[in-house]
């Protein structure tokens, strides 16, 4: 059974070269990008990416939403996270892996969510 983990791209020792989607541009994106990366890796093989998502902060404005969702809403900017792209390895697809790291990604946005609740 693999021990899946999510982290940091590093271009120094993940192999985005032997990462392929199926989808050209989703694999140019990770060849040619350093920052705001989240990979999905086996921990018994680390270099080999499984898939990633890129995650960038970004903020809600009342006048862009549904009326509907303004209602539990504060009327200044309220923080957000925007999911850039999402992409797994084609040999990998069907297992899940979309999930587990739009999972994290929902981690992330509700430890910001947090933290941001806990600084007002």
């Amino acid at each position: 059974m693999m021990a899946l983990a999510v982290t940091v791209f590093d271009g120094a020792l993940h192999d985005r070269n032997g990462f392929t989607c199926g989808v050209v541009a989703l694999d140019c994106y990770l060849r040619q990008r350093e920052h705001s990366i989240s990979i999905l890796i086996d921990e018994a093989h680390p270099t080999r990416i499984l898939g990633y998502c890129a995650l960038s902060a970004t903020q809600l404005y009342l006048h862009e939403l549904h009326v509907g969702d303004r209602k539990r809403l504060p009327k200044y900017p309220v923080p957000a996270m925007r999911i850039g792209r999402l992409a797994i390895s084609q040999s990998e697809q069907g297992k899940g892996y979309g999930q587990l790291l739009l999972g994290h990604a929902v981690n992330l946005a509700r430890a910001v969510r947090k933290r941001w609740v806990c600084e007002r």
